[in-house]
């Protein structure tokens, strides 16, 4: 493979700060037996898999499939490269061990892991295939152990566990068939027992897991009902227990778990209320305990610390304040350790843990350092 002048440039500049980060370059293709030509539109990278939505609708996916979650119906634990799973499909969601397929004609297939319910198919069974759960679906969205589906009427479901109220019907019962929660809702995000909705009036509410301030409400109670967070916002994201909020001026702000950083306000403490980080931000991406922000000049910054597989703590290896990784980026998406970038050419990059082979590139070697 030959890398252009200004990409080895790019890469020497940015050395510093990919000594920890040892990033992929897939150019992600079609087929099980490389990857190596698939035209990427979308990618949903969830706990150790990774889901590939090219420009004609077929979705691919590689990594782990121990529950299922890859929707091939076939036992394997773990698949190394990618394959088909599905036609006609226009967006993806990943979860730890299920996987949401919206297809093109508004239907919500699911697939995976299903012990409490995650798969709204009103059973707790395992589904190695693809099952259909809903019709006139707009989007949805893959928690831990949990799924949010909105609908095009602008009525939000939810499914799955409830166990700190993450599903925001005002209990804690999990729900193993959709239960409606709330109208006139415009997006969603979840996190690990928390969600993230954003109304068309643009507020941003809030349910579930508290413990580190995640939820931005000024406290840590867990709220098994939405709360009113904030006005004024344009895109949220949810990550393990923290969480990104873009607000329609382009100023980004983040709350919750702040350990290592992700939260990219200069300290390691964690935050019961939204802090200012950065301004004109386009998109941005939480995983455990990283977060990646996608300017909109293109350019890609990261913050916070890849989760310690390696068990080689070194805490000079924080990044307090986001650091810029990459240039001419179109989107970037987090797994729980893992994380997919694609360039506005078309390539996909693909760094972290890769022991189930969520990298797609035919090996399970995670990679962390250059």
């Amino acid at each position: 493979m030959i890398i252009s002048a200004r990409k080895m440039s790019l890469f020497l500049k940015n050395a510093r700060h990919l000594l920890w980060v040892s990033v992929m370059l897939l150019c992600l293709a079609a087929s099980p037996v490389n990857a190596a030509s698939i035209k990427a539109k979308t990618i949903s990278c969830g706990g150790a898999r990774t889901a590939i939505l090219d420009k004609n609708g077929t979705l691919w996916m590689c990594g782990d499939n121990y529950y299922g979650g890859l929707g091939i119906g076939k036992n394997k634990k773990k698949l190394l490269k990618p394959v088909k799973v599905m036609k006609k499909v226009k967006a993806v969601s990943c979860g730890d061990d299920h996987t949401a397929i919206l297809r093109k004609d508004g239907t919500l297939w699911m697939c995976g892991g299903n012990n409490d319910g995650q798969l709204g198919d009103g059973t707790r069974d395992t589904r190695r295939k693809p099952v259909k759960v809903m019709e006139k679906v707009k989007a949805v969205s893959c928690g831990d152990i949990h799924t949010a589906i909105l609908r095009k009427d602008g009525t939000l479901w939810m499914c799955g566990a409830n166990y700190n109220g993450e599903l925001g019907d005002g209990t804690d019962i999990n729900r193993d068939k959709p239960v409606q929660v709330m109208k006139s809702v415009k997006a969603v995000s979840c996190g690990d027992a928390f969600t993230a909705i954003l109304k068309n009036d643009g507020t941003l509410w809030m349910c579930g897991k508290n413990h580190l301030g995640q939820l931005g409400d000024g406290t840590r109670k867990y709220r098994y009902k939405p709360v009113k967070v904030m006005k004024k916002v344009k895109a949220v994201s949810c990550g393990g227990a923290h969480t990104a909020i873009l607000k329609k001026d382009g100023t980004l702000w983040m709350c919750g778990d702040n350990e290592f950083g992700q939260l990219g306000d200069n300290t390691t403490k964690h935050r019961k209320k939204p802090v200012k980080v950065m301004k004109k931000v386009k998109a941005v991406s939480c995983a455990i305990s990283f977060t990646y922000i996608l300017k909109k000049d293109g350019s890609l910054w990261l913050c916070g610390k890849h989760e310690e597989v390696t068990n080689d703590y070194n805490p000079d290896e924080e990044w307090l304040t986001p650091e810029k990784v990459m240039e001419d980026v179109k989107t970037v998406s987090c797994g729980f350790r893992h994380a997919g970038i694609l360039e506005k050419n078309g390539c996909l990059w693909m760094y972290g843990d890769n022991s189930d082979g969520q990298f797609g590139n035919g090996s399970n070697k995670s990679r962390y350092k250059q």
